[in-house]
């Protein structure tokens, strides 16, 4: 977690950029951006991809607005005013359409232009807009929620350019993992990495969570060690932990008060993405 004084001068970088007049995104004003990434500066688990489907970039820059609030702001600055920003050893470009496009309802200028960047910046097929809509029938959506959907190999491969090491990619895309690698994200989580779990988005609300997914389709990142209260083979265990999700910290599932079994979580987890700060 950053500083008061490291998000003090991130701070910094943006009061001096609402100074400005340099911009080459037309459909966001430069007050809006400003005061929206303040307001994540401050409170990164603002950050969110609800209205967009970009769970697995909001789950990368998360963690950057949390460790280096200063290379935060100066990617969306830099995005905002010369149309490419640089963290580390990747340069994220966005396309000129999608500089174009207005930002689709329901998102912050700050989530979008950070967001939807770093998304776009991996497509050679396609761009996303957030505008466009066709059926996919594989995903049950939109062609847009098939582009936004970020393969664990993406996410692994953000995290390594963005300055992480020891990467680790534990995924399936069709079958869900079991609970030796629930413990080993645990494990890995109490050691200091950064763990993003792959999962159905079925567990998080309470009317779904008995229902196992067919496929992942959400990212989140691990705020707490995750805990059984008892034998995690004993059928009555039940889960205990905290994710970064939808601009929030929550708990695993909507309600607190009503537990979700060990076999539920199970039934939605397709392993974890892992990087050591």
């Amino acid at each position: 977690m950053a500083s008061d004084e490291a998000k003090a001068g991130a701070i910094g970088l943006v009061n001096d950029f609402r100074t400005r007049g340099l911009c080459v995104w037309g459909a966001i004003r430069r007050e809006q951006l400003a005061d929206g990434l303040i307001m994540r500066i401050n409170d990164p688990t603002q950050i969110s991809s609800r209205a967009s489907q970009l769970c697995g970039a909001a789950s990368v820059v998360y963690n950057l607005a949390q460790a280096d609030p200063s290379a935060y702001a100066k990617l969306a600055i830099d995005l905002y005013e010369k149309g490419e920003g640089k963290v580390k050893s990747l340069t994220i470009k966005p396309s000129a359409d999608l500089r174009k496009t207005a930002v689709p309802g329901g998102n912050d200028p700050a989530d979008w232009i950070a967001l939807a960047s770093l998304r776009d910046s991996e497509n050679w097929l396609f761009t996303y807009h957030g505008d466009e809509r066709w059926k996919v029938p594989f995903f049950g959506g939109s062609a847009d929620d098939a582009k936004a959907i970020q393969m664990p190999h993406t996410v692994a491969a953000w995290f390594t350019s963005f300055g992480y090491s020891d990467v680790k990619n534990v995924t399936n895309l069709l079958f869900t993992k079991d609970w030796d690698d629930v413990r080993d994200a645990d494990r890995l989580f109490r050691s200091g990495y950064k763990v993003s779990l792959f999962i159905g988005a079925n567990m998080l609300y309470v009317a779904t969570q008995g229902d196992a997914s067919t496929i992942p389709d959400h990212w989140v990142v691990m705020a707490s060690p995750i805990l059984s209260s008892t034998n995690h083979n004993d059928p009555a265990a039940t889960i205990s932990a905290t994710v970064y999700t939808w601009g929030g910290v929550r708990d695993v599932h909507e309600n607190p008060s009503q537990k979700m079994t060990v076999k539920q979580f199970l039934g939605n987890f397709y392993g974890y993405v892992a990087a050591k700060p």
